[in-house]
């Protein structure tokens, strides 16, 4: 005996759907809700109502009762099916421009799911839109929807307006509805539903900017270098157009293996970027010193600060002391000397103090240091300096491995550059 489901058949795309669907064919049964049968009283003793066509059609048990055209029996127990106990189409049943429907079971062409006007009519009780459903690869005429819970997966979303199931914004690309983005729409990722979006800092909330790139409102950083709100502690904020944004913080130990540093000058493009150290810490404008760089597979110099100051010797003024660190995991050569307790290394080391008149002179003296017991790549590497009242004082230092001893060529690490005046 046959059954009429009474069912919530899924599916549906809006009008911002650009692909085309499917409704009943003339082969398949005309119209969806054409005047015929409501009823299997409207039909002769055997024969059963296909609301879906308004036909009477026979009714079956197995397969073997069915013909080539309808060649499945829907079983009474189907939960799927409009109406059971009737003969319905396959997928290898319908002609090339035809799907099988996938609860209706009967043959049709693909319906428009952006008509200006519904191309499906009623079935029953029920009204029908057009949209698309789980395992049919085209849109067709289904019960219209009244809420989610009633949309296939790949159009999840229900068009309460138009009854429609429509696919995430985000989502499979012929089935996704597409925003209107002349219109001020936006995708919202969080609903996968068109959103109206920004075009200036007016339309956000007070603290949020507008990304005129795909007119989100975010709150946007204004302090560039910092990790003030709204970034966070291991973010830093960095220039973009047309907006800021909070990055994570280079790290120099993730640049060091490439031999680069971190690019912490705010004015420029490479801001927050590995980068080569000479780039980073060269910036003097001195002819001997700038004639030095860092070549491959040499030590790089990190950073150079003040550690101490004292008056000492033959220096008329203040004696400066620095501490160098630098990273060389191929490691720095060792003289064999001690200085209390610590392992001087022989780093070759060049100063470069630079007068008010831009020329050089040599002003360092005493290389000294340590290889970090806890990160053998580092070493520390100690300098004095005799800090005379220079009207311009600026120095840059350089050293590298001396390999020459060994009989290897000289690894040169960057040049840098830096004001030792405490």
């Amino acid at each position: 005996m046959k059954r009429i489901n009474e069912l919530f058949l899924l599916g549906c795309i809006s009008a911002g759907v650009a692909v085309f669907a499917a409704c009943p064919s003339d082969t398949g049964g005309g119209d969806a809700g054409v005047e015929g049968c409501t009823e299997d009283a409207d039909c002769a003793d055997g024969e059963a109502c296909q609301v879906y066509t308004g036909e009477c059609v026979a009714t079956c048990t197995a397969d073997e009762d069915c013909g080539d055209a309808t060649p499945v029996c829907i079983p009474e127990d189907s939960t799927t099916a409009l109406v059971t106990g009737i003969c319905g189409c396959d997928d290898t049943s319908c002609a090339d421009d035809e799907v099988c429907h996938p609860t209706a079971n009967v043959c049709v062409t693909e319906c428009d799911p952006a008509a200006e006007e519904n191309e499906c009519n009623p079935v029953g009780e029920d009204d029908y839109t057009c949209f698309a459903n789980d395992g049919v690869d085209a849109f067709v005429c289904q019960v219209a929807c009244e809420a989610d819970a009633d949309c296939p997966n790949v159009a999840p979303i229900c068009d309460l307006t138009a009854g429609q199931c429509i696919g995430r914004c985000d989502g499979q690309e012929e089935f996704r509805l597409d925003c209107d983005e002349p219109g001020g729409e936006i995708c919202d990722t969080a609903t996968g539903k068109c959103i109206q979006g920004c075009d200036g800092d007016a339309d956000c909330d007070p603290g949020e900017q507008c990304n005129l790139a795909n007119g989100e409102c975010f709150a946007a950083c204004t302090e560039i270098g910092s990790n003030a709100a709204p970034c966070g502690a291991d973010e830093v904020c960095v220039p973009g157009d047309p907006n800021n944004s909070c990055e994570a913080e280079c790290v120099d130990d993730t640049c060091l293996l490439d031999e680069e540093l971190c690019s912490l000058d705010t004015t420029v493009d490479t801001f927050n970027a590995c980068i080569a150290p000479d780039d980073e810490t060269g910036w003097c404008d001195n002819a001997a010193a700038s004639a030095l760089s860092h070549t491959a597979g040499s030590p790089v110099i990190v950073n150079v600060v003040n550690i101490a100051s004292s008056t000492a010797g033959n220096c008329t003024g203040t004696v400066e002391e620095f501490e160098a660190t630098v990273y060389a995991p191929g490691g720095l050569l060792d003289d064999g000397n001690t200085n209390g307790g610590q392992d001087p290394l022989s780093i070759n080391t060049r100063w470069f103090v630079i007068s008010e008149d831009g020329s050089a002179s040599y002003g360092f003296d005493f290389p000294g240091g340590m290889q970090d017991a806890a990160n053998p790549d580092f070493y520390y590497v100690t300098f004095e300096s005799c800090y005379e009242g220079l009207a311009t004082y600026l120095a840059a230092v350089n050293a590298d491995d001396d390999l020459v001893a060994n009989g290897g060529a000289t690894n040169t690490s960057n040049v840098y550059c830096f004001d030792p005046v405490p």
